[in-house]
């Protein structure tokens, strides 16, 4: 049984890992790791050790906080354009801001915070396709 609980131990670990660096890739939402992790900690509560559960534990807490999200994200172009892209949760707005020569705003209101993020989501990944860079 030690086997079980050592291999269920480390396939947690992994999952947690897994979901933070798909995270961190702009794979997934801070809302959907938050889920993952959470149905994960359904599923396995009880089962794993002490030190599994304080880390899952941690790491839903971290995503629970406000700012947890990656917006805003400020993305330099090609052509040298500053672009700010920053998600509203209580609007559900994507709001676009492009700094240069030709300065402009972009406002884009969606049904729900789930799409706005999927959105701006979206057109960073595009940014960055292009060759942007992102801003520390």
């Amino acid at each position: 049984m030690a086997e079980f609980d050592t291999e269920l131990d480390r396939k947690v670990s992994e999952t947690i890992a897994l979901t933070i660096s798909r995270l961190i890739a702009r794979q997934i939402t801070p809302d959907n790791a938050k889920l993952i992790l959470e149905a994960l900690l359904d599923a396995v509560a009880g089962l794993i050790s002490k030190n599994v559960d304080e880390t899952l534990c941690s790491a839903l807490k971290e995503l629970s906080k406000p700012d947890a999200d990656i917006f805003p994200l400020l993305i330099t172009t090609e052509r040298g354009n500053a672009v700010m892209v920053d998600v509203r949760r209580e609007t559900r707005e994507v709001k676009i801001a492009i700094g240069g020569p030709t300065q402009s705003l972009r406002v884009v209101k969606y049904e729900s915070i789930n799409e706005a993020l999927a959105g701006a989501a979206k057109f960073a990944r595009e940014l960055l396709s292009a060759g942007g860079k992102k801003c520390s």
